[in-house]
């Protein structure tokens, strides 16, 4: 079942890279009657939510850590990952053909849930990044990520779905503690993995048949079934010869 020869096409790193890229250039614009004056862009990184707000308070109350971190930022998590049963196609062990002599198992379609959080100190803040990325999904964006599954395929098309936005509000304790504004944004990414490409050996491209009549006295012919197949398409002739008796 399992192939000796180590099969990693990097699919679920490739996902969350895209994922990230596509967040890395959001900035925070500060404008005075009417003009922009300064903007800042949004760092974005990988963490669990609660780890990362734990690290901020931790900071506060450390008297030796005079730099406190950097608000706005960005931060995402991948909360399940799943079959999506909606989106299989024929029988998994099936195989395609593709290059020369090689082959791959049909990719088994799967979904990635993402959590991403918002965090700011202010409410215009908040709203100035949430209204640069809503209107972006709409609200499924579809993205083309070339070599996500090996070298099988140029680009697959990957749907990035935003099912909801939540907004939480962390000011808790006396006016002269931090806030911290947060909203959850939920992602579900639709992708697939495929299996180790094999080695097939060669295809078959040529065969020849002699058929006979039932009662022997129809004429014998050559059925020669010849097989081409380009980059572009695959192409079957058939050609049938009288054969001649020189008795």
């Amino acid at each position: 079942m399992f192939s000796q020869k180590p099969s990693y096409h990097s699919t679920t790193r490739n996902i969350i890279t895209v994922f990230n890229t596509m967040f890395n250039d959001i900035h925070v614009a500060k404008t005075s009657k009417g003009k922009l004056v300064d903007y800042k862009r949004v760092p974005i990184q990988y963490a669990p939510r609660s780890k990362w707000l734990e690290r901020i308070q931790a900071r506060e109350e450390t008297d030796k850590e005079k730099i406190a971190i950097q608000l706005p930022r960005i931060v995402y998590e991948v909360t399940s990952i799943s079959r999506d049963m909606t989106r299989k196609i024929g029988n998994s062990v099936n195989r395609f053909r593709f290059g020369n002599n090689t082959s791959q198992f049909v990719d088994v379609p799967y979904e990635m849930s993402i959590t991403m959080s918002i965090v700011t100190k202010t409410e215009d803040e908040m709203f100035n990044i949430v209204e640069q990325i809503l209107p972006v999904f709409s609200p499924e964006l579809t993205l083309r990520v070339q070599g996500l599954n090996g070298p099988s395929e140029k680009k697959t098309n990957v749907p990035v779905i935003l099912n909801s936005v939540s907004p939480n509000d962390e000011y808790q304790g006396g006016m002269e503690e931090r806030r911290q504004i947060i909203w959850d944004l939920e992602f579900t990414i639709k992708y697939s993995y495929a299996g180790p490409v094999t080695d097939t050996g060669s295809v078959i491209r040529e065969v020849d048949v002699n058929p006979y009549a039932d009662d022997g006295e129809g004429e014998q012919v050559n059925i020669t079934v010849g097989a081409e197949d380009t980059t572009e398409d695959f192409t079957t002739t058939t050609t049938i010869t009288p054969i001649v008796n020189e008795s």
